[in-house]
């Protein structure tokens, strides 16, 4: 037993109704790109919210109040800004938030290069990374070894 399906065409378009068809689209694509922008827009604004509230918290006191005060107060607004849905605050304050930030972190940066303090927690260490042939000279407990390994 074969089974067989044929489509046919019943009847075509007229033109008006392509060109009513296509000028739909053309409208749809405007908006369903303003619609996209919005969409990373507030994508971008809850994810630079997060990773303030985290840099804010793995920094702690490192961070001077003041500055600390103004991302908190910074992040929370641009959560409402969210959460309202309000896209030229969100434009706005996610622009503020990213230049505190900026400001922020060249601050610490300027202000731990002399003194040697600073350690990015991302680049890795003479301890995480090659093997360090010289001694610390901080008084640890340190002992030089070479090895090999045997198959």
């Amino acid at each position: 037993m074969e089974q067989s399906i044929s489509i046919t065409g019943a009847s075509t378009l007229p033109q008006t109704e392509v060109d009513r068809m296509v000028q739909e689209a053309e409208q749809n694509a405007t908006a369903d790109q303003e619609r996209r922008e919005r969409i990373d827009l507030k994508n971008q604004a809850d994810s630079l919210s997060y990773q303030a509230e985290k840099q804010m918290s793995e920094l702690g006191d490192k961070v001077p109040a003041g500055d600390k005060e103004k991302v908190e107060s910074l992040v929370k607004s641009l959560r409402e800004a969210i959460a309202q849905e309000d896209y030229d605050t969100i434009k706005a304050q996610k622009a503020e938030l990213e230049q505190v930030l900026y400001t922020v972190g060249s601050n610490l940066y300027q202000g731990d290069a002399p003194n040697g303090a600073g350690v990015d927690p991302e680049e890795p260490t003479d301890s995480a990374g090659g093997a360090d042939t010289g001694t610390s000279g901080e008084g640890d407990d340190v002992i030089d070894a070479e090895f090999s390994e045997t198959k």
